[in-house]
């Protein structure tokens, strides 16, 4: 059952600018391999908007069941299958987070275009009283 949906947009330049701006920000909002994946490739600015428009997505996605209790942003990371495609994965605390709210699996999908990067997260759980 679908517990929460959450979409994300966010600029690939305003990133890029958080980024070189404040050094901090990166190793604040990303993992180390979120790091690596992202500056191993191409325009990395695109790589960290993605994964920044993904963890916003999943945040909200959250919502909905969370309630008051939070995460930190580099308890989810955003890796890449062989071929590319992102999924969700997290670190004890975050799983912890998922189990303590009933969450079996969250799916993810980004995309980007011009100025802009896009991610969208569904959190799924048990069917209550089905």
């Amino acid at each position: 059952m679908i517990k929460g949906v959450g979409v994300d947009l966010v600029s690939i330049p305003e990133t890029k600018g958080m980024i070189d701006e404040d050094p901090v920000f990166e190793r604040y909002a990303f993992t180390q391999r979120e790091r690596s994946y992202a500056r191993s490739r191409g325009k990395a600015e695109e790589h960290f908007a993605v994964m920044l428009a993904l963890k916003e997505a999943v945040t909200k996605a959250l919502a909905p069941t969370a309630g008051k209790d939070v995460f930190d942003t580099k308890d989810v990371e955003v890796l890449h299958t062989a071929a590319g495609a992102p999924f969700v994965a997290g670190n004890p605390s975050f799983s912890a987070f998922l189990d303590a709210h009933g969450i079996e699996s969250v799916h993810v999908s980004a995309t980007h275009e011009g100025e802009y990067a896009c991610g969208i997260a569904v959190a799924e759980g048990p069917a209550c009283g089905l």
